[in-house]
């Protein structure tokens, strides 16, 4: 077998156009990302908006390249141009003649394209024809526009593409499911398909396969059946003794094992016995030739959606339910979309850091790209919402593939993801907001001013200017977004601070959401939408242009942790109670509960503490004093609560206070903020700077910055207790002096945003 990979550069031209000269465009990739990075469009989430670039959706657009055909290659009796994904109506064709015509954004495409090569070079040529909801159903429909997402109707080939050449035999597909018994091991069923010549009869050849445990340790290895008259099916069952099991991220580890599977030709046949010699030994019979490989990832596991009594369902991994703590996936802008695994790695890795188990795709989401499903897999993340995909993938329209040289092409192929450990074992029956699962839709805040200014021309900074009603028109634009801020919280002066403030106002909401749901009583989960306005490099998302957190990421990261700590009041009664959730395996046993009211000079008016025991997968409420006497002397903008889970040697398990006004109400003194940095052990080679942070009175929204230097922090926009510290990581991105360091770290809260107001 030989394969060309057809990712990277291939050339881009607008069709009956000859004044527009041709430009690089990369594959994976679409027109978009290609016409601005060669500067022929503006950016079309920043300058002039989406009205500026519609001419490019209206356009028929010609891809191409050429594929150098040796002898080795043309000596297959089989040429397959593998295209992954297409989007989304195209027609390709090699040396002119036609290959395939392709409708259809949710499946892979393949044609035998060896009756049309030609020894030497051969030009491979896409026309992506203009595409509207009526001509492409099944173009995604995120590329029509949504109420956060612009119309942006893309083009292109948006996964991986190749040229694999074969004779005889190939495996067409690789998958398996799986055999759990309560307890011991776990039979893991390989199977999938060979397509062969017409002259080949797939039950005489043979194939292998071998498992191999996540430490690369063969857990089984066996021939795999090809039952004689079963069209190249082929199923082999390994029996894992001791299995590793995967779960979900906060559950458990996440091993994965390697499936192989090499298909051979017949072997030769033995030579004859020779005559009148002495009798030997037969010797075993030599393999035959190998054909074709494939692998694929598995993790062992069932992951299968569970009915409870109230009809609201959940799901649950290896006998367990869990609380689905996560958020919508929606694909980042196509401008500069995210298709290698470092490209998005720094998406995905925000989300299993903030403690998310879960992501659901977007109604209308395009495929994710190999990468995307791998890193779920490694991560922990369980991915919901694939149903869609699969109904496309699998459907068949009127213009189905034509191999122009070679009949009717073979059937779609199956989705690539259903292979995932990620994905649940049935795509149906998945939680959804009728079934319980909460997903908060409505969380925009202004774009992080680093981002902002990194990322969007001066002139489209404007807080109430056309670029950013577009950014924020999920709340109403502009004006509704400053008169919900208004409303409850204290007045910036500086452009600088409304940002800065709209950041806290939507975390310090998510964070209640998060709190109503994980301590309601048969609640499936909840997810919310950071990246759901991820159209712009910098605009309401609560990652930015480099996949760094905002304010609400780390309010989302501090509400998912597994366990955690929620200061409430009573919807009915307005008695405040504190409940403490453990998602964990383990019950939670030894700890304690400690409270502070404080007076907004920091002064203690009371406190105490309780006995803190909570099972495994458990919530408990624990009811707090009434302090009503402290609310009618301070006033409710004078004091506020704290609350703290302490473990048996004192270490902070988790925290949260309870304001008892709206933000603008609140009696801010000066806390007094002290921060001091010092080295720590470096992590993985990467340099760690450790903050401490400490207050002498109520402190909200405390936030570090490094102005002008790249960096990670492990918390950030937090509040702090008085005469408590906090110690924070620092991970700059490049090395940098620690006193230099020193010197620029700075940190504001809110009493300075509102402090700017009055100074201002």
């Amino acid at each position: 077998m030989t394969t060309i990979d057809l990712s990277g550069p291939w050339t881009l031209r607008r069709k009956g156009d000859p004044r527009f000269a041709p430009v690089p465009c990369a594959v994976p990739g679409g027109v978009l990302a290609a016409l601005l990075r060669a500067s022929r469009i503006p950016d079309p989430l920043a300058e002039g908006g989406p009205e500026a670039v519609g001419w490019v959706g209206e356009s028929t657009w010609i891809l191409s390249r050429e594929i150098v055909a040796d002898d080795a290659l043309l000596a297959h009796d089989f040429a397959d141009l593998e295209l992954d994904g297409v989007d989304t109506l195209a027609t390709v064709s090699v040396n002119g003649r036609v290959a395939l015509r392709a409708d259809n954004a949710y499946r892979r495409w393949r044609a035998d394209v060896r009756p049309l090569l030609r020894p030497g070079p051969n030009a491979v040529a896409v026309t992506l024809r203009p595409a509207t909801p009526a001509t492409a159903p099944r173009k995604p429909a995120l590329a029509f526009g949504a109420p956060w997402a612009p119309p942006l109707p893309d083009a292109g080939l948006p996964l991986p593409a190749r040229l694999r050449a074969w004779s005889r035999a190939r495996i067409a597909d690789l998958g398996f499911g799986q055999k759990h018994a309560p307890s011991g091991p776990v039979e893991l069923l390989v199977g999938g398909w060979i397509e062969t010549a017409d002259d080949v009869d797939p039950a005489a050849l043979s194939l292998s396969v071998r498992v191999l445990d996540p430490d690369g340790a063969v857990a089984w290895e066996g021939p795999g059946r090809i039952p004689p008259g079963g069209g190249g099916a082929f199923h082999a069952a390994a029996r894992i003794r001791a299995p590793r099991l995967w779960w979900p991220s906060g559950l458990g580890p996440q091993p994965l094992y390697t499936v192989e599977a090499v298909l051979r030709d017949a072997p030769p046949p033995a030579p004859p016995p020779r005559r009148g010699g002495r009798g030997r030994a037969a010797a075993a019979p030599r393999p035959g030739p190998v054909l074709d490989r494939a692998s694929a990832r598995a993790g062992l596991r069932t992951l299968l959606p569970v009915a409870r009594g109230s009809g609201v369902s959940a799901l649950s991994c290896n006998g367990r339910t869990f609380f689905l703590r996560g958020a919508v996936w929606a694909p980042p802008e196509p401008v500069s979309p995210p298709f290698s695994r470092e490209a998005l790695e720094p998406w995905l890795s925000a989300a299993r850091d903030g403690r998310f188990n879960t992501l659901r795709l977007a109604d209308g989401c395009p495929p994710p790209p190999p990468a995307f499903w791998d890193l779920c897999d490694e991560y922990g993340l369980v991915v919901t919402g694939a149903a869609p995909l699969g109904d496309h993938a699998a459907a068949e329209t009127g213009a189905s593939a034509l191999a122009a040289a070679a009949g009717d092409a073979p059937p779609p192929e199956p989705p690539a993801f259903l292979r995932h450990a990620c994905v649940p074992d049935t795509l149906l029956g998945e939680p959804d907001e009728e079934s319980g699962l909460r997903i908060v839709r409505a969380l925009v805040s202004y774009p992080d001013p680093e981002t902002l200014a990194a990322a969007v021309p001066p002139a489209a900074r404007n807080l109430t200017g056309p670029a950013m009603a577009r950014r924020t028109a999920l709340r109403g634009g502009p004006a509704a977004l400053l008169s919900a801020l208004v409303s409850r919280w204290p007045l910036p002066a500086s452009p600088d601070g409304w940002l800065r403030l709209s950041q806290l106002a939507q975390a310090a909401d998510l964070r209640e959401r998060i709190a109503e749901a994980r301590t309601a009583p048969g609640a499936s989960g909840l997810l919310w939408e950071p990246f759901a306005s991820a159209w712009a490099a910098a605009d309401a998302a609560s990652l930015d242009a480099a996949g760094r957190w905002k304010a609400l990421q780390y309010e989302a990261a501090r509400a998912f942790a597994p366990e955690a700590l929620f200061a409430r009041r009573d919807p009915a009664t307005g008695a405040p109670f504190a409940a403490y959730v453990n998602a964990t395996p383990a019950a939670r046993r030894g700890a304690r509960l400690a409270w502070r009211l404080t007076a907004m000079d920091g002064a203690t008016l009371a406190a105490g503490s309780a006995p803190l025991a909570v099972p495994a997968f458990d919530t408990l409420r624990v009811p707090l004093p009434d302090f009503a006497a402290h609310l009618r002397h301070f006033g409710p903008g004078g004091v506020v609560l704290w609350v703290s889970a302490l473990d048996d040697e004192g270490y902070v398990l988790s925290r949260d206070h309870l304001l008892f006004a709206d933000p603008r109400d609140l009696r801010l003194q000066d806390p007094a903020l002290s921060v001091d940095l010092d080295e720590a052990p470096d992590v993985d080679g990467e340099q760690v700077l450790k903050a401490t942070v400490s207050v002498s009175a109520p402190a909200f929204g405390i936030r570090l910055e490094l102005p002008g230097v790249p960096a990670l922090f492990d918390d950030n926009a937090f509040a702090l207790e008085p005469d408590e510290t906090l110690e924070v990581h620092v991970t700059p991105l490049e090395r940098a002096d620690p006193a230099a360091l020193r010197r620029l770290l700075r940190a504001r809260s809110l009493f300075d945003l509102a402090r700017a107001d009055e100074n201002g």
